[in-house]
């Protein structure tokens, strides 16, 4: 049992570290695709749920609560907005500079926290936000502030990490009562749906990319 445990406990920090240098390149991957943001975030979504439906399935297909289906699919909206915004601003300002303000969704969360639901947050929030945003500038380098200039893609940034940190608040109750595997196939559908509705309305092609294109959808 004590052998089961730890081969499960180094599975998990291996899918952990595969996950932070596959987004650690999703930014990269974007830019070199080079298609509009509604379409690079409607495959990116689209291609997890792929991988993830049959996971579901011999998870044993768990569907949640209608409370809970209701609160993911907020979030799933507000996710969606997030990747929409994000993947649009990679390619009006550098990759470095759309990552940087995008992951400051921390800040947007504590306010949030703090102004709108009347939270009281512990000291080791404010300690955590702090080295989470020191990491983030030593990785993304701090010459990156310096270059800044607040084009519409910066812009597009902020607001992005905003909607990202309104998909954890409201999501928040409902990853607590369903499965990880459920959460995340549920947001993923309903993902799936917004962006390519955003594509749609947007006028954006689907199809007709080159090779280059399609090996970076990963991103």
């Amino acid at each position: 049992m004590l052998k089961r445990i730890r081969a499960s406990s180094s599975f998990a920090y291996i899918a952990l570290a595969f996950g932070i240098i596959c987004i650690g390149f999703s930014a990269i991957f974007v830019k070199i695709a080079n298609v509009p943001g509604s379409v690079s975030s409607f495959y990116r979504v689209l291609i997890a749920g792929i991988a993830l439906f049959p996971i579901w399935i011999i998870k044993g297909y768990k569907v949640p609560s209608s409370r809970d289906l209701w609160l993911i699919f907020i979030g799933a909206v507000f996710f969606s907005f997030d990747l929409f915004l994000w993947n649009t601003a990679i390619l009006l300002t550098s990759a470095a500079t759309a990552t940087l303000l995008a992951n400051n969704a921390p800040i947007w969360v504590a306010l949030i926290s703090l102004f709108v639901f009347r939270q009281k947050l512990e000291i080791k929030f404010w300690v955590g936000l702090l080295l989470s945003l020191v990491g983030l500038n030593i990785l993304i380098g701090l010459d990156v502030w310096q270059t800044m200039n607040f084009n519409r893609g910066d812009v597009l940034s902020i607001i992005a990490g905003f909607f990202y940190a309104l998909y954890l608040l409201f999501t928040l109750e409902s990853r607590k009562r369903v499965d990880t595997v459920s959460f995340m196939f549920f947001s993923l559908l309903f993902m799936i749906v917004v962006l390519y509705g955003a594509t749609r309305i947007s006028g954006a092609s689907i199809t007709g990319f080159s090779r280059t294109t399609w090996g970076h959808y990963r991103g």
